[in-house]
């Protein structure tokens, strides 16, 4: 697709997001969360992670809640910094039970 990777007529990894504003950057947050929420359900090792709270604001994503163990704080991170459309995670998980 020419203009989105980065040189007319090439597809690939070069692809940037860009970044709506108005009414379309919130609605580009609501689908950031539900897809971090999705990524972070989705994860079978993360089963006991059920009462965060996730928000996005302009592609910044903060997740609160408590988790199990340290790992569970690195995999949370890991699978919201994947999702498309996320600039950083403001990661504010508690290690606790």
């Amino acid at each position: 697709v020419a203009g989105r990777s980065g040189a007319p007529g090439q597809a690939g990894p070069a692809m940037q997001y860009t970044r709506p504003v108005g009414q379309a950057r919130v609605e580009a947050d609501r689908a950031i969360t539900r897809d971090v929420s999705a990524a972070v359900l989705d994860d079978d090792e993360l089963s006991n992670v059920r009462d965060l709270v996730i928000t996005t604001h302009e592609g910044v994503v903060t997740i609160l809640g408590t988790v199990a163990t340290p790992r569970d704080v690195a995999r949370v991170n890991a699978a919201a910094s994947a999702v498309p459309g996320v600039s950083r995670v403001d990661n504010r998980l508690r290690v606790g039970h």
